[in-house]
């Protein structure tokens, strides 16, 4: 065995120990060195007889020998060095070397223990995709070895399928490789090679890429055609390249921007504008420390704008009308960039601020009454404000608005009764207090909607029954625009059963009726007498009774006012109301007895009217 220093162990076989320093020296011995050497010796003729064992001692001092064995031949070492080399495939860092001396076979075999020794690539910039025109510098380092300066290292490039040894340089075990402001042909695969004597390492590869460089563009935040004093900006620079980090310059006017503002990263920012930062803009991207560029954005126009402006303030109404119950919408407009802008409005003085309520409420651009009512009325004004200020534009103009009360209305029952009776008809009138025809009709009964002809403003209900119960209203809608009235007063209507049956009485105290009594008789139906038209029946039920010189009918009366014996008889009555009409049933027939009365003596009283008696001093 030899070890070259700390590091190369030497395995031998060979016929003659003599050559064995001469080749250590030859190949192995560092300059200047003094390694510890020891040698295991096996000898063997090239001729087929064989020699005995024989010691050979260390040719450098303070060694031991080495013991030598006969019995080998050159056939057999040859085949040795044949099997070593198969085994170098196998085993990391075995090598082998042959030669012959005075007829007889030398082979060594040389184990290498730098086990830590390594051959490392460095990369500026490390990134693989570089831009076109940038610097790039390899580095290889030869680490962990004992015989640095003994290395020579080569740089190599791999491009479409082709290697190439780029240069080499021995001795230092390190070399830098650079290539300046690369191109599109620089693209390509490479690494360093580090040989020494025998030994041979190879670093890591780096893919090398080299792309155009990449566009920036300059966006405004907020995105507006104009902006105001006070307002504040911030600049966009967008890069698409993820690859590289960089660092961001901005420019106003080709001038490079100083304390106008305040850049983070990708952004910049001016807090408040005045009239000097008005201008055209641009950006690019610098990679850190090199003076590699993107290319210059498109220029992006600033502009500051001085002169506060006036908003244009208007009424959305279709009728160019507003009345109560509408839905009333004012519009405040800002030029022809609305983009930030906080409305203000105003009514009836500009000291105060409108705020939202329960019938009101503001929503940027625009304030919105909900349900207009006269207390609505006045003088309308907006402006706005934006920025950290903020700026506020001029007051708009004022606008007036007018509000007219939608006209009410009344629902009123053409017969005047509201309970009814099954079969019986009815009308139900919605007026408005409106002479123009722009109105519809909405009719509602226990404020579910009725399906009806909507241009009518009656009601009629033909032949009533149980379902037409119920508690009736009306609404007006205009013809024209969204808008409606009211509701209008309620009516409840009672539809109970069949035709009702009246009650026929007779109005004497003493029950007796007898000639030159003044008769009374008296029809009631049910409860409500409202409406109903009386007819009476003597003797038979075909012809009513008609007012004479001696009766007469009086709602629900009849009366004769000297009653006679021709008066006498059976009597009915019945009743009816509506345009149709509808009549109840006859009442119960009554019958009218009358007595006739017996003549009597003139009174006493009577007869004095016509006797004249003497004075009594003349009897």
């Amino acid at each position: 065995m030899v070890y070259l220093g700390p590091s190369v162990l030497l395995e031998s076989v060979l016929v003659s120990a003599a050559v064995c320093v001469p080749l250590y020296q030859r190949y192995f011995q560092p300059a200047g060195s003094a390694p510890t050497l020891q040698l295991r010796v096996t000898v063997s003729p090239v001729t087929t007889s064989p020699l005995g064992e024989s010691r050979c001692f260390s040719p450098l001092p303070g060694h031991s020998f080495l013991k030598v064995t006969s019995g080998y031949k050159a056939s057999q070492s040859c085949r040795a060095m044949r099997d070593l080399q198969t085994a170098r495939g196998r085993k990391q860092n075995m090598y082998a070397f042959a030669t012959a001396t005075l007829g007889l076979v030398l082979i060594l075999f040389v184990r290498d223990t730098e086990t830590s020794a390594q051959v490392v690539l460095i990369t500026d910039p490390q990134r693989s995709n570089v831009i076109l025109w940038e610097t790039v510098y390899l580095t290889c380092e030869v680490r962990n070895s004992a015989l640095s300066n003994r290395w020579k290292l080569s740089w190599k490039r791999r491009r479409g399928g082709v290697e190439t040894t780029l240069s080499s340089a021995a001795g230092e075990g390190f070399s830098t490789y650079f290539l300046n402001k690369v191109v599109q042909s620089d693209s390509a695969l490479y690494w360093c090679e580090a040989t020494a004597g025998y030994r041979r390492m190879i670093s890591s590869t780096h893919s090398l890429t080299v792309t155009p460089p990449p566009p920036a563009v300059l966006t405004l935040e907020p995105a507006r055609r104009t902006f105001y004093p006070s307002e504040k900006v911030t600049l966009k620079c967008d890069i698409q390249n993820g690859h590289i980090r960089w660092t961001y310059l901005w420019y106003r006017d080709r001038a490079s921007l100083g304390g106008a503002g305040s850049g983070s990263g990708s952004e910049f920012t001016i807090p408040a504008l005045d009239l000097s930062h008005g201008g055209s803009y641009y950006c690019r991207g610098q990679t850190p420390g090199r003076a590699v560029y993107t290319e210059k954005s498109d220029y992006v126009t600033l502009a500051v704008d001085g002169n506060a402006p006036k908003p244009l303030l208007t009424l959305d109404s279709p009728s160019g009308e507003v009345v109560t119950g509408d839905t009333v919408t004012l519009s405040c407009r800002v030029g022809a960039d609305p983009a930030g802008w906080k409305y203000l409005w105003y009514r009836g003085t500009q000291t105060a601020a409108l705020t939202s309520t329960d019938s009101s409420s503001t929503d940027g651009p625009r304030y919105t009454i909900r349900s207009a009512v006269e207390s609505h009325r006045g003088e309308y004004w907006c402006r706005a404000g934006r920025g950290s200020g903020p700026f506020y534009t001029l007051y708009s103009a004022s606008l007036k608005l007018d509000i007219t009360a939608v006209p009410p209305m009344v629902l009123t029952l053409q017969t005047g009764w509201t309970n009814i009776f099954n079969g019986e008809g009815v009308t139900l009138h919605c007026d408005i207090q409106d002479s123009s025809p722009v109105w519809m009709y909405r009719w509602y009964r226990d404020g579910q909607e009725l399906p009806v002809d909507t241009t009518k403003d009656a009601y009629e209900i033909l032949s009533a029954d149980q379902s037409d119960s119920g508690t009736y209203a009306c609404k007006g809608q205009h013809k024209e625009r969204v808008l409606y009235t009211g509701s209008s007063n309620m009516i409840e209507l009672k539809v109970s059963g069949n035709a009702p049956k009246p009650l026929l009485t007779l109005d004497s105290p003493s029950g007796e009726v007898i000639t030159g009594d003044t008769v009374t008789l008296s029809c009631r139906v049910g409860a409500d007498p409202a409406g109903w038209k009386y007819l009476w029946y003597r003797g038979t039920q075909t012809a009513a009774l008609t007012s004479t010189d001696s009766s007469s009918t009086d709602g629900p009366r009849y009366t004769i006012r000297s009653a006679a014996e021709s008066h006498r008889g059976e009597y009915w009555c019945r009743a009816g109301r509506g345009s149709g009409p509808f009549y109840t049933l006859y009442s119960a027939s009554l019958k009218l007895d009358i007595t006739v009365h017996p003549p009597t003596e003139p009174a006493l009283e009577t007869i004095r009217e016509f006797c004249v008696l003497p004075p009594k001093e003349d009897l």
